[in-house]
């Protein structure tokens, strides 16, 4: 990346709260989105995402919507050229509009500082034949936040083989809204009743001192059926008969010191099987059953990434 490129103060957000937020960001986002690359589309879909170049006033620069770093640099060095030559008093945003009132009220306001935040990764497990490209080695992250009570149902009393279960409306938002083949792209939440089971045991292993070590059991099954499309763009007006599905075993060990109240530390792994494909999880090629794993480590406290699916914890 050359030197010049460094100017630039990346940041990363959620394109569909953006194309539709009331607030300041939302409207300086589409402000932006309507000069670049997909402006004023609204077919194959209205979406916005790509990469974007701005000043700080909403003033566009550049944009594009592909991931080869060559062409990303392209785009960049000719949105500093931009830059350069733009009338300074248009580069910032006026001071009018800089009111706590026109802050934007995003999900992490709710980040839950004496809670539990897992961050979650999830890939494909090995099998006999696999995609040579991109795909053989994709994965995908996300966040999954409890709040301290919620948190401390994970507990149980400090004697070998008690056990304790968080409650069945939070494993259900976890399975939810989180554990989802989004492997190779987006694909939508479970339904209330399309969750089979959600189990989650929380058995303690080993008392030393401060130090509650905790086995983590359980198991999750989830399936889908109907008719939707699950090619992209392609096949988005022909939907056919699909269905969707994961059935996993939980495995994992966590820490808890007593005197501090936290999870010391908190690995989660869940392993399993996966089937069928959604319109936008690139699957259409590879519905399976095939192999899957998702892994759920503490977070750390600089990752106060919202959720992908936050609108639906539903907390106020």
């Amino acid at each position: 990346m050359l030197r010049e490129l460094a100017f630039f103060i990346p940041a990363a957000d959620e394109v569909a709260r953006l194309q539709r937020a009331d607030d300041l960001e939302g409207k300086l986002f589409r402000k932006v989105a309507e000069k670049g690359h997909y402006a004023g589309r609204v077919q194959p879909t209205n979406t916005r995402q790509g990469t974007y170049a701005l000043t700080p006033s909403g003033e566009f620069l550049g944009s594009l919507n592909h991931n080869d770093p060559k062409r990303v640099a392209d785009m960049l060095r000719k949105a500093k050229a931009a830059w350069d030559q733009m009338d300074p008093a248009l580069r910032r945003l006026p001071e009018s509009q800089l009111r706590p009132e026109n802050a934007p009220q995003r999900f992490e306001r709710f980040y839950p500082a004496d809670g539990l935040v897992l961050r979650m990764t999830t890939r494909d497990l090995p099998r006999t034949k696999t995609s040579s490209d991109w795909r053989g080695q994709a994965f995908n992250i996300d966040f999954c936040w409890f709040r301290r009570a919620e948190m401390l149902s994970m507990v149980p009393e400090p004697q070998a083989g008690a056990t304790a279960y968080v409650s069945d409306e939070v494993a259900r938002r976890w399975v939810r809204l989180h554990i989802i083949d989004i492997v190779r792209g987006q694909s939508p939440v479970w339904e209330p009743n399309q969750v089979e089971r959600a189990l989650f045991e929380f058995k303690t292993e080993d008392v030393r001192g401060d130090l509650q070590t905790i086995r983590v059991t359980g198991s999750i099954r989830a399936g889908d059926q109907g008719q939707w499309s699950i090619d992209g763009f392609r096949d988005m007006n022909r939907p056919t008969p699909q269905s969707r599905g994961l059935r996993l075993q939980v495995m994992g060990r966590a820490v808890w010191s007593r005197s501090k109240q936290v999870f010391q530390s908190f690995e989660l792994v869940l392993a399993g099987e996966r089937w069928g494909a959604t319109q936008y999880n690139g699957r259409s090629d590879d519905p399976g059953p095939a192999p899957i794993g998702f892994v759920f480590e503490k977070a750390r406290p600089q990752e106060r990434v919202a959720p992908a699916n936050w609108w639906g914890y539903g907390w106020r």
